[in-house]
């Protein structure tokens, strides 16, 4: 599990690590809440009919992560689940070829190559983190700053090369197209803001670098 400055339901942690020696699951996902800023808590509806709602086995771990396309952030966020550490040390070799300091979409980084090399996967319903939205996060900062904001364009730039160079090695073909489809996504996802800061009369040459 990882976490910083958000929060987990009371039993989250017990309840995962249970449900993750009783089945002898690789990970174990717990649902997410957004905590907005005045408190509001937010369930997205879109994303929990992207979840499993049984285990998953072998091959069929990959092939629905990947197939989401990281549309939903509950599956390839880092910190809503537990991991079986086996699985975490298998992974550390490929972790450790990314020496770049990425602070935008690591999660992507990490996901990716778990998520490929798990062969077991549950979801813990009514259980989860509580992940707090505030005008200092990351993706919110990125938009107001010129300077930030490239550099965490150039984070997703350096997550999706690391992942396709990853999928390569592994030559898995049906990964890298919707890998592909993803980064469309998040290249759309960013346009408006790549056309701000481009207004302000800030080089783009980096963030083309995406499409």
């Amino acid at each position: 599990a990882a976490m910083h400055d958000d929060y987990v339901s009371v039993d989250f942690y017990r309840a995962a690590v249970s449900l993750a020696d009783d089945g002898g699951f690789d990970i174990v996902m717990g649902d997410t809440v957004w905590v907005q800023e005045n408190g509001d808590c937010v369930v997205r509806p879109l994303h929990r009919d992207l979840l499993p709602d049984e285990p998953l086995y072998g091959d069929d771990v990959r092939k629905a992560f990947f197939a989401q396309e990281m549309s939903c952030y509950s599956w390839h966020t880092i910190w809503n689940k537990v991991y079986r550490k086996s699985l975490f040390d298998q992974c550390l070799p490929v972790f450790t070829s990314l020496d770049a300091h990425v602070i935008m979409t690591e999660d992507i980084a990490f996901s990716s190559v778990l998520m490929h090399r798990a062969r077991s996967l549950a979801r813990l319903k009514d259980d989860g983190v509580f992940y707090c939205m505030h005008a200092a996060s990351s993706t919110n900062a990125a938009y107001a700053d010129k300077k930030r904001f490239f550099k965490h364009y150039g984070d997703i730039v350096t997550v999706f090369d690391f992942v396709e160079r990853y999928l390569v090695a592994e030559n898995d073909e049906a990964s890298l197209a919707h890998l592909a489809n993803a980064r469309r996504w998040y290249c759309r996802m960013w346009a408006d803001a790549r056309r701000q800061c481009a207004s302000r009369g800030t080089d783009k040459g980096r963030a083309d670098a995406l499409t």
